[in-house]
């Protein structure tokens, strides 16, 4: 059985299908903006991010610099705790996703499958043995 939510909403699933408990229990799953948001909008706005960069949008790079991000056309570099703030603050519109939850979010995720059919990746340019103080980078495939 899996089990996912919120403070207000606990979804599980397993072979006899999905229930929910909680308070927003009663609601639709559709409508319950926090699953829809936390689940995808930051990961999405973040895909976008990387297809801009790839592609050179020059107003996205310019964005990401101002944001304090070395970024130039097919590459953007990062540390991810300022990843977490950066798509926080593009995201006000979900609940805030603590920095462990964004962590295991990104790792679960297809992230880099995604990017990869966009010939790029994120990689680990600088290991300075610790997930949160190592430096990424978006690239394009060698």
């Amino acid at each position: 059985m899996r089990a996912w939510g919120c403070r207000h909403l606990r979804i599980f699933s397993s072979g006899a299908g999905v229930r929910a408990t909680g308070a927003l229990a009663t609601a639709p799953l559709w409508e319950c903006r926090w699953l829809r948001a936390e689940m995808n909008e930051w990961l999405d706005i973040l895909y976008r991010y990387c297809g801009e960069v790839l592609s050179g949008d020059s107003a996205s790079i310019a964005q990401l610099r101002a944001a304090g991000f070395d970024c130039s056309a097919g590459q953007w570099s990062f540390f991810l705790p300022a990843l977490h703030v950066w798509l926080a603050n593009l995201t006000p519109t979900q609940a805030p996703l603590d920095y462990p939850a964004f962590l295991k979010q990104l790792y679960a995720s297809d992230f880099n499958e995604r990017l990869a059919r966009q010939g790029a990746q994120i990689v680990i340019a600088d290991n300075r043995g610790q997930v949160s103080e190592s430096l990424y980078r978006l690239q394009r495939l060698s």
